[in-house]
């Protein structure tokens, strides 16, 4: 994520992307996320999701008191 951050201010993204990248940055610390699972998540929260299905992330995890996590395979 470091990297991504470095290259952003070179790149041309709407103010809400950049919002999610810095939000995903952040989830990464607080949770441990991957990055590519950390931009997943920060895009679905600022679109106001309340649920996000992926077999790859913690089962039942509820993400910034918003987002809860749900393995549709258990």
């Amino acid at each position: 994520m470091d990297a991504l951050m470095v290259w952003l201010p070179y790149c041309q993204l709407a103010n809400s992307e950049l919002k999610a990248y810095r939000l995903a940055e952040s989830l990464i610390r607080k949770y441990q996320f991957q990055m590519f699972d950390a931009i997943i998540v920060a895009f679905a929260l600022e679109a106001g999701c309340t649920t996000l299905y992926s077999e790859d992330m913690q089962h039942g995890l509820l993400v910034e008191k918003q987002l809860k996590i749900i393995n549709p395979f258990i």
